[in-house]
């Protein structure tokens, strides 16, 4: 049955909000916790997000309009071709809208693991916590499959000091952090090589396309790029137990701004040229340099890499995206010399698989490259 959004209450003062961006479109999947669109108060903005997995059905409302708290504000659904009800939701209760009152993270991944709404679960405080799922489960699921169980911490600070909430971007970088350390069987292997080939071919394409500077890194992304759609397990993950091979190859890639990491997605890079996807490349850089990334720039990588060179770093293991089974790693030279690393999921690829990517990226592959 398709699940409707609902505008969230961002004021207590404010019965109406504007919407910025829908950020997703009709027949798009999501997935719980994706944002799906930005709406903003007088006093501040808020990114909305999806409370489950499905496809986008409908969206209300343009952009700049005004919405009423609690109203529809998208419907998603199992199915991209689901109907949406003809039948209007009432609004939802005022007091249970506002954006610091929605469940908490791991509430949200336990009720879905569940199939649960939060609307049926009581909650014990301001805000729904995993311990009310927890308790509503044991009185009227006993049956039901247990959560997995986090990964219990050793320890504790021997230093005196207090517990603080992680801030967005805190919680998100923990969150890829704790993907790769519990999920993925994350290994690393390196190839030395000589960057010189790759310098004079970077050189070339920047005059042959009158670029302002060497597209090194784009370029030997792009060439991973091609090799992962002619090898398709490199552009694969795991989900629910079974091999999830990915429809396209979506090119990740790292920005350093200002102590933060971000990762960009060039999405269907397989379907692009070469000049195409370094232009693409670049685009999405300024816009992370300029802090003007959109949320779904940043989501659906299916392989990445990570450059270091500028610092210069001469070797370093990038941790793997989630959902990401390698991850190559560009470092600085030294005597002409350079090492290529790559962090991949051995779940479902070998040390030879893994090696063999890097290896196709040690030189240039003019015709890859060069692919119309």
């Amino acid at each position: 049955m398709p699940q409707p959004v609902f505008v969230p209450r961002i004021n207590n003062n404010d019965d109406e909000v504007r919407l910025i961006a829908v950020l997703v479109s009709p027949g798009e999947a999501v997935t719980s916790g994706q944002a799906v669109a930005e709406i903003e108060s007088e006093k501040a903005t808020v990114v909305v997000e999806a409370e489950a997995d499905g496809f986008v059905l409908e969206a209300s409302g343009a952009e700049g309009e005004m919405l009423d708290v609690g109203a529809v504000l998208m419907w998603i659904g199992a199915t991209p071709d689901e109907a949406v009800p003809e039948e209007q939701p009432a609004k939802q209760d005022a007091a249970a809208l506002s954006a610091s009152d929605r469940p908490t993270a791991g509430a949200l991944a336990l009720m879905k693991e569940h199939g649960m709404s939060a609307g049926d679960i009581p909650v014990s405080g301001a805000r729904m916590k995993v311990s009310d799922v927890e308790a509503f489960i044991a009185a009227n699921a006993p049956n039901a499959e247990p959560a997995k169980a986090a990964v219990a911490q050793t320890g504790a600070p021997d230093a005196d000091g207090k517990s603080v909430e992680f801030s967005a971007y805190e919680a998100a970088m923990l969150n890829s952090v704790s993907w790769h350390a519990n999920d993925a069987a994350a290994t690393y292997l390196e190839a030395d090589y000589d960057e010189a080939d790759w310098q004079a071919f970077a050189q070339n394409f920047r005059d042959t396309h009158g670029l302002l500077s060497s597209p090194l890194v784009p370029l030997m992304a792009y060439q991973l790029v091609r090799h992962a759609a002619d090898n398709p397990d490199l552009n694969t993950t795991v989900h629910n137990g079974r091999k999830y091979v990915y429809d396209c190859v979506n090119l990740g890639f790292t920005v350093h701004i200002g102590g933060k990491l971000f990762l960009p997605v060039v999405h269907e890079a397989d379907g692009m040229d070469g000049r195409e996807f370094v232009d693409a490349f670049a685009r999405l850089h300024r816009s992370a340099m300029r802090g003007k990334l959109q949320p779904a720039e940043m989501s659906g990588a299916t392989v990445a890499i990570s450059s270091m060179a500028r610092w210069p770093v001469l070797r370093h293991m990038p941790i793997l995206p989630p959902f990401v089974s390698l991850m190559v790693a560009h470092s600085a030279a030294r005597d002409g010399r350079s090492i290529l690393g790559a962090t991949y999921d051995h779940r479902v690829l070998d040390g030879a698989a893994a090696f063999q990517a890097l290896n196709h990226l040690t030189s240039p592959n003019e015709n890859a490259i060069a692919k119309e």
